[in-house]
This record gives structure tokens, sequence and C-alpha cells, in this order.
């Protein structure tokens, strides 16, 4: 199954972000075995990462594995919808808001991904609010194109960040074996 995932047609976003990922958190040869294994379960269970699939959906699958496998304690933070920004900000390796990259076409999908949940957690911690208002419209716009606004990867009837949570719960749900698959 995992060779099915390596020849996808979405190969360099997906391998991008999970090496992005890996590094981002320090991660070991016998972690990545470990995430690679739960991947391949759920893309056994589930399907594989496919071009049939927006490639902002198979991110949004990488990460619900990713904090399956590493960050389990926001699992549960995730179900209730009531994450802390300095938990979020542990998972993509941050210490405060991410910069707007120079090239403003550019970005990357981790920083994207950071900033969406830190916007719609408790926001307590002062160091992940944009100080430039140019800054906060430039990543909004990028949320809503990518994942906030994007009916294309929504569970039927949810949309916004709801719906990007529904996809994380229903990936936790199948890796802890509680769905079977549709």
């Amino acid at each position: 199954m995992f060779n099915q995932f390596k020849d996808s047609i979405y190969n360099e976003y997906n391998i991008y972000f999970i090496s992005d990922m890996m590094e981002r958190n320090n991660i070991s040869l016998r972690e990545t075995e470990r995430f690679v294994h739960h991947l391949e379960i759920y893309l056994t269970l589930r399907g594989e990462l496919n071009k049939e699939r927006r490639i902002e959906y198979n991110l949004l699958i990488i990460l619900g594995v990713f904090i399956f496998c590493f960050y389990p304690s926001l699992i549960n933070d995730i179900y209730k919808e009531r994450m802390d920004a300095k938990d979020i900000a542990q998972l993509f390796n941050i210490q405060s808001w991410p910069s707007m990259p120079e090239d403003r076409k550019r970005f990357n999908c981790a920083d994207l991904m950071a900033v969406m949940l830190i916007r719609h957690s408790n926001l307590s911690d002062k160091r992940f609010i944009a100080n430039i208002r140019y800054d906060e419209e430039y990543w909004q716009f990028h949320m809503d194109r990518m994942f906030l606004k994007n009916s294309a990867i929504f569970p039927q009837g949810v949309d916004g960040i709801y719906g990007v949570l529904a996809i994380l719960k229903d990936i936790f749900l199948v890796l802890n074996l509680e769905k079977t698959p549709q």
C-alpha cells in the first residue's frame, strides 16, 4: 500500500509535508517507521492518498496520522474542540506566529496548518497572534482557499474549521478501530 502512496501524482507535496513534520519534531528512524506503519494501516482501511482526493485532504490525513502517532494528548482536545495554542505550536514546533514568506505565492503547508489550528484554539498565548494586519489577511486567504472554504474536502454538511476537525476525528476513530471503513 505504501508503494501506491509513493507513486501518487501528489508524491512531492505529501513527501515534503511528511519530511517537514519529521524534521520539525526531530523524529527518529524508529518513530518514522511507526508513523509509516500507522499511515499504511489507515490507507489500508480507508484508501490510498491519490489524485482523486484533493491534496488538501491528503495533507489532513497525514496530519491526523502524525497527531495519532506522536501527540495523542491532542486527540482528546480535538474531540472536545478545545485545543490550546501552545500544544498546536509544539506539534508544529513553532515559537511564534509564522512570518509571511518573501514570495507571497508560496507558503509552507505546515505553517499554514499551524496558523489555521492556532487561530481556532485557545489564544491565551500572545506569541500566536498576528502583529501585522496584512500578515493575518495573507494567512486567512490561504487557509480559506485550501481548507476552511474548500467544499471539495469537507464531510457533507460540515464546513470551516469544524470540517477540518471532523476529518481529523474520523482519522482517529479509524486508527483506534472504532469506525469501520465505508
